[in-house]
């Protein structure tokens, strides 16, 4: 097995772009009135283009698993391989990864439910911040969901590998504790999302793929359908689905579909190496706007709150100043998401670099 790569194409445009889709999705929520509600002249095929489009959520956050799983586990798998994986390391490359950018959104979200009246329950912010909700306490905020996913997908996979990669006894008894403890919050959390985030980690093995064409474009296909078909199993305020849904399998069984479908749409993707000047610097701009996306996804919900409470409307039909306004919002929550970044999660190399020198 060659070493890790250190960058792969597209990857990072992929993971803003999908940070992008949920703040999307909830600055329609937020601002926009339910289709259901809108006037019959607002309703048209751009509009309910913009209204699909703009409930993708969901979706996006299964990707992020999935991206998740092949930057974070794929790495581990290689470190299982070649027996480097070293768990002191690892804990604080994941610790530190997670709980920096999180410190600066919890702020953000103390700041902004004492400035709009909003009960501040400290112990579920402290909760958060250790990755317990969903499993001890509830979320702070509500793309916090995830979150304790990602960190019980990054513990599980911690005490796999020093399982596999322990030569004593004695070194395999904290593992089989992380490993009880993992499988333990999922018994409050949804296994099946751990499944697509395994998918992710795996696929690393296929990378790169050969036939990226055809892989690309039929995978791409796919996608289309199973998010359809996921757009259709989830309720809906404004349509009622419910004489389709009868037809469909179960929605963890199109959850599945969707992770394996999309793991193959990402392995095409990043096997094409940009050549011409235009997609090699459009892929360096993927770069620099994921460096704040996960802060971007920790930090946008709040700052809709905020612009909400200080009066900021909410459009009851489609119309130029409704798209105006709508963007307006989204450009703050990235201005915003960026200030936010700079003394948070940009710092994550300096006090990974700092916390090595003194453990």
């Amino acid at each position: 097995m060659k070493e890790f790569p250190k960058y792969f194409y597209w990857l990072d445009m992929m993971r803003f772009i999908a940070a992008l889709l949920v703040v999307f999705s909830h600055t329609r929520g937020f601002f926009i009135v339910d289709w259901g509600t809108l006037p019959a002249d607002s309703k048209n095929l751009l509009s309910a283009f913009f209204y699909g489009s703009t409930r993708l959520g969901i979706n996006a956050v299964f990707l992020f698993f999935i991206l998740s799983g092949f930057l974070v586990g794929g790495k581990v798998i290689y470190r299982i391989h070649d027996k480097s994986f070293d768990l002191k390391s690892y804990t604080i490359d994941r610790a530190v990864r997670i709980m920096l950018p999180l410190i600066g959104a919890l702020l953000l979200i103390v700041t902004v439910d004492n400035i709009t009246g909003k009960d501040v329950h400290y112990g579920r912010v402290i909760g958060n911040l250790f990755s317990l909700q969903g499993i001890l306490v509830e979320t702070a905020s509500d793309p916090l969901w995830s979150l304790s996913y990602e960190a019980w997908f990054y513990i599980a996979m911690g005490g796999i590998a020093l399982l596999l990669t322990s030569s004593t006894k004695r070194l395999k008894y904290p593992a089989y504790v992380i490993i009880f403890a993992s499988a333990l919050a999922f018994t409050k959390l949804e296994a099946t999302y751990a499944m697509i985030w395994f998918l992710g980690a795996f696929s690393v093995l296929l990378f790169p793929l050969k036939k990226v064409t055809l892989t690309l474009v039929f995978s791409g296909f796919l996608m289309i359908i199973l998010i359809s078909l996921l757009q259709i199993s989830v309720e809906s305020r404004s349509v009622d689905l419910q004489h389709l849904r009868q037809y469909l399998p179960p929605e963890n069984t199109l959850v599945v579909l969707f992770g394996v479908t999309a793991n193959f749409f990402m392995l095409a993707l990043i096997s094409l190496k940009p050549t011409k000047t235009f997609w090699i610097r459009l892929d360096s701009l993927g770069t620099f706007l994921t460096s704040f996306s996960y802060t971007l996804y920790l930090t946008h919900t709040p700052v809709l709150q905020l612009l909400k409470h200080f009066g900021f409307p909410k459009s009851s039909e489609l119309n130029i100043m409704t798209f105006l306004n709508y963007f307006t919002v989204v450009i703050i929550t990235l201005i915003v998401a960026y200030l936010i970044y700079l003394p948070f999660e940009k710092q994550t190399k300096n006090v990974k670099k700092y916390i090595r020198k003194i453990v």
